[in-house]
């Protein structure tokens, strides 16, 4: 099988709800064909078990944010 390298795909869309959970975000793309994309998983810069030592931030309903 032949395998073809493509450009990445990258949207921007807004954030519909946030999973604390499984760090996990729902987005609504913000062009055509403005479809929704569930369970995007996104990720905190740095973050260590250890005293919670580093950056950690949770995206908010309702802000932009880029999906590739």
């Amino acid at each position: 099988m032949k395998s073809e390298v493509i450009p990445a795909r990258v949207q921007r869309c807004t954030v519909i709800t946030v999973n604390t959970r499984d760090y996990t975000v729902d987005v609504r793309q913000e062009f055509q064909p403005y479809a929704a994309l569930f369970d995007i998983p996104f990720a905190s810069p740095y973050c260590h078990q250890n005293q919670g030592e580093g950056i950690n931030f949770m995206p908010e309903p309702g802000s932009t944010c880029w999906v590739c």
